[in-house]
């Protein structure tokens, strides 16, 4: 299967754009880099040595959203247990509405979010590159297909009206 020819490009322009556009408050980045360090790869935040531990945030709803009460609660402990590097997640179809604009405000966010109760440490970021469901509908000749099953629209998980919502919620 090929890829749409607008794929990379639009990955790409998020990747370099996304990085320094992102920067929340007053743009000041942070250097990473992995070096040799003792004996053995390490990872350095502005050239200081950090423990290569990360604290990744859900991809579900409830704790995703760096900005929320729960998530910047859990960031701050863990920066302050000593943590310096946390992974957000967003979404392709959240930054990519239909038509040819990207909108990386919510990838702002996200990683203000975590600079805002973690200053100095480093964000990652987890980029699910699911084609969003407006481009499957409209290009349904790009899509993988399985021999045993044909597209539905997927209802987010643990959301209501999911099986598996419902036979949670019923006892079943």
């Amino acid at each position: 299967m090929l890829m749409h020819p607008a794929i990379p490009l639009l990955i790409l322009t998020l990747l370099s754009t996304s990085l320094a556009a992102a920067l929340p408050g007053d743009g000041v980045g942070i250097r990473a880099r992995v070096a040799p360090y003792r004996g053995r790869p390490t990872v350095f935040l502005n050239d200081t040595a950090v423990t290569p531990m990360i604290y990744a945030l859900t991809d579900v709803p409830g704790g995703r959203m760096s900005w929320e009460e729960l998530p910047r609660h859990n960031i701050a402990r863990f920066a302050r247990a000593g943590i310096r590097l946390f992974q957000v997640d967003v979404f392709l179809e959240q930054l990519w509405g239909e038509g040819e604009s990207v909108d990386i405000t919510l990838l702002r966010r996200q990683i203000a979010g975590v600079r805002d109760v973690a200053p100095g440490s480093g964000v990652i970021i987890r980029f699910h590159v699911t084609a969003p469901k407006w481009w499957m509908r409209k290009h349904p000749g790009e899509w993988v297909r399985y021999a045993d099953t044909d597209y539905a629209d997927e209802t987010p998980r643990g959301s209501p009206g999911s099986s598996k919502t419902t036979t949670a919620l019923s006892g079943a």
